[in-house]
């Protein structure tokens, strides 16, 4: 009887930087090493990824390997959630930023993953789940919260996460802040908001702790809001902590959730893991211990 476990890899060869990419070769060879009897899917479109995603769920394969970067990894988590069988999860950061890989301890370089794969590390995490969609580590809506998708792919490809850097500071000066943004906790309701972070861990690009003191409980997510007269100290308070200054104060209203009720004055896109999407329902839940995924830990 054979000893290999099947397993799909899903492979996005556009993204992050090109200079990664030379590794995916030897990183398939050691998943195979290590006993998996892969499948793998290169996808030009996020279209293509619906397919092989529900054949994996439905034959139920050991392991789904996804090489890319976040909205990679947000586009095969809208149909791994949906499936009464999920299989374990492995993220190979391709992507610029690959925020939700940093959450859960991965390492920046490719083949520094196979060790932690070769461990069998897997555990549940919490997702979170805003009317019909899905996504592992943030959700966002207001003011700067666009940068992610309208940065240059160009730019993201020679800068990398300093690509994001450029166009937090054109965005900041040259942008209006958002329309009022309202969200309903269950005692007290947040009014008059810029913007706001729905995160499942909490580091964002560049800032490894958007919120110092910031604790949550199991089944619950950290909801970090702005309210738009915080626009200077929002300034001072990001620049002290990208060149790690120390600061006492914060602009940012913090409460660990596990459901929010959203509502804005106009229609604005949300940002789920670094992808633009519009909404008809904005009720937010956290599904717990929904995949199993490889971490460090």
């Amino acid at each position: 009887m054979s000893t290999f476990k099947k397993a799909t890899v899903i492979y996005n060869p556009g993204c992050g930087k090109r200079k990664n990419h030379k590794h995916v070769p030897r990183l398939l060879h050691h998943l195979t090493d290590l006993g998996f009897d892969l499948e793998t899917y290169s996808i030009e479109d996020f279209d293509q990824v619906d397919r092989p995603i529900t054949d994996a769920c439905r034959q139920k394969v050991h392991s789904i390997f996804i090489l890319g970067g976040d909205g990679t990894v947000n586009r095969c988590i809208q149909t791994i959630s949906t499936e009464g069988y999920r299989p374990n999860v492995g993220i190979i950061p391709l992507g610029t930023s690959n925020e939700f890989a940093k959450y859960l301890g991965m390492p920046n370089k490719l083949l520094d993953t196979i060790p932690l794969i070769g461990r069998q590390t897997i555990k549940p995490i919490d997702i979170g789940k805003i009317g019909n969609r899905y996504f592992g580590n943030i959700a966002a809506a207001g003011w700067l919260t666009d940068i992610t998708y309208n940065t240059s792919p160009t730019l993201k490809s020679w800068l990398g996460e300093l690509a994001y850097c450029l166009s937090f500071f054109r965005t900041y000066l040259f942008t209006k802040q958002t329309s009022d943004i309202s969200i309903t906790l269950q005692k007290e309701v947040l009014q008059d908001l810029s913007l706001f972070l729905i995160m499942n861990g909490n580091a964002l690009g560049p800032f490894e702790r958007l919120i110092d003191s910031a604790n949550r409980k199991d089944g619950h997510f950290h909801l970090v809001a702005l309210h738009k007269e915080d626009k200077i100290r929002l300034f001072f308070s990001l620049l002290c902590k990208m060149v790690h200054l120390p600061h006492k104060t914060t602009p940012f209203k913090y409460q660990s959730v596990c459901s929010v009720e959203l509502s804005f004055s106009e229609t604005m896109p949300f940002n789920l893991d670094g992808e633009q999407v519009y909404l008809d329902n904005f009720s937010f839940e956290v599904l717990p211990s929904h995949l199993n995924v490889y971490t460090s830990n």
